[in-house]
C-alpha cells in the first residue's frame, strides 16, 4: 500500500501510468554505444553474390559479438540467417573507407537491435550486455639485433596506439570481432614520463593503474612478447581490481598472437557477465532516490535497455522508492555484477527498505545513483 492520502496516492499512479505511456524502450546498446551493432566487411562489389557473402559475414561477427562466443552453433534457425542476413538489417551502404591503416571498398551494415535479440533468445544462446568494462593494453616487445662484434642487442619497446605494427592491427581487428572495447596507450610526452618499457615488463600494477587513470578504463591487458629463434613467446595478464589472470602461448607469426589473447580476455568477461540462456525467473528489489520524475524515467529506462531483462514491472511507490520486479535469466549475484559496470544503481549493503515488502526483497536495496552523475 502506498503511504499517504488518497490523493497523494492517485496522484502517484497517474504518475506512473503516464511514464509508462511516455517512456520509449530505448535500444540496448544507448547503454554503450551502438558499436556491436555495425560491422564492415570488405567486398570486390557491388554484386548481389557478394553482398550475401559479406553480409553473412557481418552478421557471424555481431552474433559472436552480442553473446561473446567464439564460434556460433550452426543450428538450423543460425544457418536460416546467416542465409537471409538482409531480415537483419537496420540499413547497409558501401563505402571506400581506410580501415586499420588500409584503404578498401566495404559493405557498412547496421543491424536492427531487436531483430537480433530475438534471433540470439529463439536460438537459445548467451547474452552479453553491451555495458563492458573499457580495456586498455599495456604490451611490451623485446627483440634483440646481432651487432657486428657478434653480441646482442636487447631492446624493449612500448607498443603505441598509432603505430604501425602488424600485431596492433591484429590486436583491434580480433578485439572488434569479439566486442572487446579495448585501446592502446598514445605513448605521448605524458605517458612516455610514467611509463617506461622496464614499467610494463615488471608489470608494476600500481604505476600501470595510475597511468591507466586518464584512459577512462576498467580494467589492464599486459603483455610480454619476446623474439626468440623459433618465433614469439608471450605473456598475458589480464588485471581488475582484486584480481587477475594469466595466459601465455607462443606462435611462429607475430600478429598470430592476437587471437590468443583477445579469446583469453573474452572468456574470463563472458564467464562473469554474459547470462545463459533458458527459462527466465523473477528478480524483486527496491530502488532509492526516484522522488523527482527524471528519476522514475530513468530507472525504467535503464532496467528496459538492458538486454538480459525480459521485461520490468513497477509493484509499489513508497516516498522516493520503487519496489521493482524483473523478468531475466540473470541470477541477483550477477545482476549486481552487471549493473556495478556502470554505476547507474548501486547496491546499499545495510539497505533496509521503508516499508515491508516481504523476506524476499529485504536486502535486495539499490540506489538510483544516474541523475548524480
Amino acid at each position: 500500500m502506498v503511504s499517504g492520502s488518497l490523493d497523494s496516492w492517485l496522484e502517484r499512479l497517474v504518475f506512473i501510468i503516464l511514464i509508462w505511456v511516455m517512456v520509449p524502450n530505448i535500444g540496448h546498446a544507448d547503454i554503450n554505444g551502438g558499436w556491436l551493432y555495425r560491422v564492415a566487411v570488405p567486398v570486390e562489389d557491388q554484386s548481389t553474390g557478394e553482398r550475401h557473402r559479406a553480409g553473412s559475414q557481418a552478421l557471424d561477427i555481431v552474433l559472436k559479438r552480442v553473446t561473446g562466443l567464439a564460434e556460433i552453433e550452426r543450428t538450423p534457425a543460425i544457418e536460416a540467417a546467416l542465409g537471409n542476413p538482409q531480415r537483419y538489417y537496420h540499413q547497409y551502404a558501401y563505402s571506400n573507407t581506410r580501415i586499420d591503416e588500409q584503404e578498401g571498398f566495404y559493405l557498412n551494415v547496421r543491424f536492427d537491435n531487436p531483430a537480433i535479440a530475438r534471433l540470439v533468445r529463439d536460438s537459445s544462446l548467451p547474452v552479453w550486455s553491451a555495458n563492458r568494462p573499457n580495456i586498455i593494453a599495456w604490451i611490451v616487445v623485446e627483440r634483440s639485433a646481432l651487432l657486428p662484434s657478434g653480441r646482442r642487442r636487447v631492446s624493449r619497446e612500448i607498443l603505441g596506439a598509432d603505430q604501425s605494427d602488424p600485431l596492433l592491427k591484429s590486436l583491434k581487428a580480433n578485439a572488434s570481432n569479439r566486442g572487446l572495447p579495448l585501446i592502446f596507450p598514445t605513448m605521448d610526452l605524458k605517458d612516455q614520463q610514467e611509463v617506461t618499457p622496464g614499467v610494463v615488463w615488471g608489470q608494476l600494477s600500481s604505476v600501470l593503474f595510475d597511468a591507466s587513470r586518464r584512459y577512462n578504463v576498467d580494467a589492464m591487458l599486459l603483455g610480454r612478447i619476446v623474439e626468440t629463434p623459433l618465433g614469439y613467446r608471450s605473456e598475458w595478464h589480464f588485471a581488475r581490481t582484486n584480481s587477475a589472470h594469466y595466459h601465455a602461448e607462443e606462435q611462429s607469426d607475430y600478429e598470430a598472437l592476437a587471437p590468443g589473447s583477445v579469446d583469453f580476455v573474452a572468456r574470463i568477461l563472458v564467464q562473469k557477465y554474459a547470462v545463459a540462456s533458458g527459462e527466465s525467473g523473477l528478480l524483486r528489489f527496491v530502488v532509492r532516490g526516484v522522488a523527482e520524475f527524471s528519476a522514475y524515467s530513468g530507472v525504467l529506462k535503464y532496467l528496459e535497455a538492458l538486454e538480459f531483462v525480459d521485461s520490468v514491472q513497477i509493484e509499489e511507490v513508497q516516498r522516493d522508492e520503487l519496489l521493482v520486479s524483473i523478468q531475466t535469466n540473470s541470477s541477483w549475484q550477477q545482476f549486481i555484477d552487471l549493473l556495478a559496470l556502470d554505476d547507474s544503481l548501486q547496491p546499499l549493503q545495510r539497505g533496509r527498505p521503508n516499508a515491508n515488502y516481504g523476506a524476499s526483497v529485504q536486502n535486495n536495496v539499490l540506489l538510483w545513483q544516474k541523475d548524480q552523475h
